[in-house]
């Protein structure tokens, strides 16, 4: 990482220990492919456990659907193609984000598939301290 991404990283992880809690926080990292989402959301992650804080960290990747859903289209290069086939966003909503929302229980899932393998996974559970991030 460059100086510029460290000082971000630095000062968003700062941000978020700062803030008050009621319930853990949900932090998204969004972008095209390759633009280094997960290495900046890893950073971030580890700059605020440094700083004190306990951190779940859920990677997208384990909320992909099943490769017959994601290619089913001819037009998997479209925008309409990817963001309504390749990520099961429903699931991800109802299993992370509102579990660690207010009011939630934090019992989430951690990922719901496995990319690498293609199948369905059903026992990746896990609880959430109170005052995660």
């Amino acid at each position: 990482m460059s100086d510029t991404s460290d000082l971000v990283i630095d000062r968003v992880a700062r941000a978020l220990v700062d803030a008050p809690r009621g319930h853990p926080w949900r932090v998204g990292v969004d972008g095209i492919c390759g633009a280094g989402k997960s290495t900046f959301a890893r950073a971030l992650a580890a700059t605020v456990r440094a700083l004190g804080r306990p951190v779940v960290f859920v990677a997208s990747d384990g909320f992909h659907h099943v490769a017959a859903r994601r290619h089913r289209r001819r037009d998997t290069d479209s925008a309409r193609g990817y963001y309504e086939d390749a990520y099961d966003f429903d699931s991800l909503a109802a299993r992370v984000l509102r579990p660690l929302g207010p009011g939630g229980d934090l019992r989430f899932v951690t990922k719901i598939h496995d990319l690498e393998s293609d199948r369905v996974v059903t026992d990746h559970r896990a609880v959430a301290p109170v005052d995660c991030h």
